[in-house]
């Protein structure tokens, strides 16, 4: 499963209640532009911010947003060989990263074998640069618990219990 065909699948499992429709597979340089002409949400060129489930566009890459941390660095979810995983940005204003911390702790705690094999859980700076992105509308995707201005330490709260709920059942 590349880049493109992960975030399709996630939109595709997110709209559609039955097989056999349509997909949302487009190459993933286009993939943002081509879910706001499909009049989902707004295009932006130079993103100052990335926020929960925005979907960002790169010269051969696309990826999901969890959100931003504390230290300006991005939590993201991507499926980059060898797979899907999540990882972190550096921050731009330290040596350390909140987001890399963060992908690292949750991959140890629910997806450790993964984890040991793949340890490397930071991308590189170049994925805040020189990218666009695609933010939800409101009224195609609803908010009502404002998950889309959470950090990416919040987000992390948030799934971790329901990872947590997931095992034991």
């Amino acid at each position: 499963l590349d880049c493109s065909g992960y975030v399709g699948w996630v939109v595709y499992n997110t709209f559609e209640t039955e097989s056999g429709r349509e997909g949302y597979v487009v190459t993933s340089t286009d993939m943002a532009k081509n879910f706001a002409d499909r009049g989902w949400g707004t295009y932006i060129e130079n993103p100052t911010e990335f926020l929960v489930g925005d979907i960002v566009s790169m010269d051969g890459h696309v990826w999901i947003s969890m959100g931003t941390c504390a230290d300006g660095s991005v939590l993201l979810v991507h499926s980059s060989p060898p797979g899907v995983t999540v990882c972190g940005t550096p921050s731009k204003r330290t040596a350390e990263s909140n987001a890399i911390q963060l992908a690292t702790e949750y991959m140890e705690k629910y997806h450790s074998e993964w984890q040991e094999k793949y340890p490397n859980r930071k991308v590189e700076l170049s994925y805040l640069e020189n990218v666009v992105l695609f933010r939800w509308s409101k009224a195609v995707m609803e908010d009502a618990e404002r998950i889309q201005v959470k950090s990416a330490e919040e987000i992390m709260g948030i799934l971790s219990p329901a990872m947590k709920k997931k095992e034991s059942s």
